[in-house]
């Protein structure tokens, strides 16, 4: 018996046994020796079936029966964790269904138990980890915050595999797909907020193994030439890479899509805020990927994805689209990116036919351009460029191209081309937009801008077409600062030599200064200063009268102004004026020492036929009991003639008092020095003492009554100090019965205080 035991435990089957029997001598020996083999191999399989039977256990996912075997999972050299066996039970103990051993053979070890495919480990603690980077491991019917946990191990150990060799990455094996293909499926999942962490991941690693430089694609042709073997190498390795930044580009636009009305009402207000994050995410990775890879295959597409996207109607995807392109333009050296993003803007207005937002105009005033537009310096500069280029091998191009140095004359040339077509696209706006539409604002804010970097052919057509758009009705108060300030800049830059009258404009900004109380924006108001420092203090202004009618007009409004900021930059040009023209301060004066003058007629809107020095500065003197110190003191210096300081330039009053957030901004107003507990005993004692005492006047009384209210204020001591000892001289005059009255009643109104 315990021969054929050993036998069958070590493998042997219990027809093996028979057979050796069966080859006895006698006949006799060989029927009791095939009877014993018998018996003792049915003994044999009802041990191994009770043994089979105590290990198998009963399990929750199904009516079969399963069996629970302890088994470790293994962990390879390289840190890598192999499950021997699927490990889905408490404990540590792995589940092995019974159908998987109906295939063995009675004879096999009990201990050889049969592979099954991997699955998540669950531990005690409840902590699901994967095991492999396998999509089918990760099962969809777990919570939600698992199976995102879960989502996030695999991305990672994707993402260290692609980064590690890059190469591998692109390759299928028999037993394995690629590793981009599996970031692929999570950049596809359904779930928005697994398919965000997967873009945004796959963004980490283009940036890291991308190249500098532009990959050209290789024709077939090409690669069925004979070459070497490192060579062949690299080019499909090039070719593999490009189309798997495609087919991210791809994914990249489709998240980046807008989400309908029709899809906004299926989905949750949970899901709703995933999606928008998703497209937040998929706009701000395009912008990344430029800014990081500025040369790469692809760039034109991204930017016209990102430019068409300037013209939805969600400001916060508005936003962050903006953000991205001027951080593009700021990093942009060479200006190319810039030209591509201008001729983007200019379509993409002229397609929506001048009817967009202010934003896609607003982006592109980041756009660093220091070339003007004088024809000479560019022709010099491509002459002496055809030139270089004559000299200029082979080799040295290539050595030029691939050195990180820039070429100062491609980027004037870039820059040049830029400004062409800003000024192109400003007055197509100009002449084919309404005089009331936002657009204006935007397209003037531009050519003040860039108007001093223009030519004198260009100066002649944007004058007229400045001069008309102040004659137009309806255009907005911003919209009309912004043109009077083109103008200027533009008359006082390459139009300075050509002495264009500019009367019209200086007319239209007195026109417009008394609606600036009814603006709360700093932009507009410091705008406003930008002129009137252009129009009175950077050059000389021959006309009196147009001078002390701005002056009058900046006074009311500053009287009318809500924000104590705007009023000191209104006080602070006025102090600058009174100092470039002292002619000027006769408005200060009384009528009985100024000159005969008619009224002032304040509802004129002509500066010259106003009658302004007929006008007295009363606002000023009003204005030196604002509420706010800073005006009070600008005002009282306008009205003692002194000259402003350099910190008190409009620009930087308007920063350093902003009140937009009800802030005070006021460093010259201190708080009362914090007093000690002596002193407010030694106060309260001197103060219960004086109590006591008789005072027979009422003027007296109510000299202790209004120092008793407040004993905080020193000033007040000392005066009650000072009139206690006037009153003593009649305390002796009074009767003792008068003395406890008044007492007993000033003691009360103290406690009560």
């Amino acid at each position: 018996m315990s021969r054929a035991l050993s036998s069958n435990s070590s493998g042997d089957s219990p027809s093996s046994s028979g057979s050796s029997s069966s080859s006895s001598n006698s006949g006799s020996e060989d029927s009791n020796n095939s009877n014993s083999s018998s018996s003792s191999s049915s003994d044999d399989e009802d041990n191994i079936d009770s043994s089979w039977q105590r290990r198998l256990v009963s399990s929750n996912l199904g009516n079969s029966q399963q069996q629970n075997v302890k088994r470790l999972p293994l962990k390879h050299a390289d840190g890598s964790i192999v499950r021997n066996k699927a490990f889905d039970g408490e404990g540590g103990q792995a589940v092995v269904k019974q159908s998987d051993m109906k295939n063995k053979d009675e004879d096999e070890n009990l201990e050889d138990e049969p592979s099954v495919p991997e699955t998540n480990v669950k531990f005690k603690n409840n902590k699901h980890i994967q095991r492999d980077i396998d999509d089918d491991a990760i099962d969809e019917n777990l919570p939600r915050p698992v199976r995102v946990e879960q989502y996030k191990m695999r991305i990672a150990m994707l993402a260290e595999a692609i980064i590690r060799d890059p190469a591998s990455a692109l390759k299928h094996s028999k037993t394995e797909t690629a590793k981009f293909d599996k970031m692929h499926r999570i950049c596809t999942n359904n779930d928005f907020t697994i398919r965000r962490l997967g873009i945004v991941s796959l963004y980490a690693v283009f940036k890291d193994i991308l190249p500098p430089f532009r990959i050209r694609v290789v024709t077939d042709v090409e690669m069925q030439s004979q070459m070497k073997k490192e060579t062949r190498a690299r080019r499909e390795f090039e070719k593999s890479m490009l189309s798997v930044y495609q087919r991210y580009l791809k994914v990249l636009d489709s998240s980046a899509s807008n989400v309908t009305k029709e899809e906004q009402c299926k989905m949750s207000e949970s899901k709703y805020r995933r999606r928008i994050r998703l497209i937040h995410a998929s706009l701000t990775c395009m912008g990344l990927l430029i800014v990081a890879r500025p040369k790469f295959n692809f760039r034109s597409n991204i930017l016209s994805l990102l430019v068409s996207r300037l013209a939805d109607d969600n400001t916060e995807t508005q936003k962050i689209i903006m953000k991205q392109i001027e951080s593009i333009l700021m990093e942009d050296r060479t200006s190319e990116i810039a030209v591509e993003i201008v001729r983007a803007v200019s379509k993409l207005v002229k397609n929506k036919n001048y009817v967009v937002n202010t934003n896609v105009l607003n982006c592109l005033l980041e756009v660093p351009l220091k070339t003007d537009l004088k024809d000479k310096k560019i022709k010099k500069m491509q002459e002496k460029r055809g030139k270089k280029k004559r000299k200029m091998g082979e080799l040295a191009k290539n050595l030029q191209i691939t050195s990180g140095s820039i070429d100062v004359n491609a980027r004037n040339k870039n820059q040049v081309i830029v400004l062409k077509d800003l000024f192109n696209m400003y007055f197509r706006v100009l002449k084919r937009s309404v005089p009331s539409s936002p657009l204006i604002g935007a397209a003037m804010h531009g050519v003040a801008k860039f108007s001093h970097l223009i030519n004198i052919d260009i100066v002649y057509d944007l004058v007229e077409v400045l001069s008309n758009m102040c004659k137009a009705d309806g255009m907005a108060v911003s919209s009309g600062i912004q043109c009077v300030l083109a103008a200027l800049r533009t008359l006082a830059g390459p139009g300075k030599e050509l002495n264009f009258d500019d009367g019209p404009f200086i007319a239209y900004l007195y026109k417009i200064v008394p609606r600036l109380s009814a603006i709360s924006e700093d932009t507009n108001v410091g705008t406003a200063m930008m002129c009137l420092q252009l129009a009175f203090l950077k050059r000389r202004e021959h006309s009196m009268e147009r001078v002390a009618a701005f002056i009058k007009r900046l006074a009311m409004v500053s009287l009318h102004f809500t924000r104590p900021e705007h009023a000191m930059a209104a006080l602070s040009i006025i102090g600058s004026i009174f100092q470039r023209y002292p002619t000027t301060t006769q408005l200060l004066d009384r009528d009985d020492e100024r000159k005969a003058c008619p009224d002032y007629l304040y509802n004129i809107d002509d500066p010259e036929q106003c009658h302004s020095f007929g006008a007295t500065l009363f606002e000023v003197t009003a204005l030196t009991k604002h509420f706010h110190p800073g005006v009070q003191e600008m005002a009282k210096n306008v009205l003692l003639r002194k000259m402003p300081l350099p910190s008190h330039q409009p620009r930087l009053l308007l920063k350093d008092y902003d009140t937009t957030l009800c802030g005070f901004n006021n460093t010259k107003i201190q708080p009362p020095p914090e007093r000690t507990k002596k002193e407010i005993i030694a106060e309260r004692k001197f103060i219960e003492e004086f109590i006591d005492m008789d005072e027979d006047n009422s003027g007296n009384d109510d000299s202790d009554d209004a120092i008793l209210c407040d004993n905080d204020n020193q000033n007040a001591n000392k005066k009650f100090i000072s009139t206690g000892s006037s009153s003593n001289s009649n305390i002796h005059g009074s009767s003792s019965d008068n003395m406890k009255k008044n007492s007993g009643s000033r003691k009360k109104r103290y406690k009560k205080s």
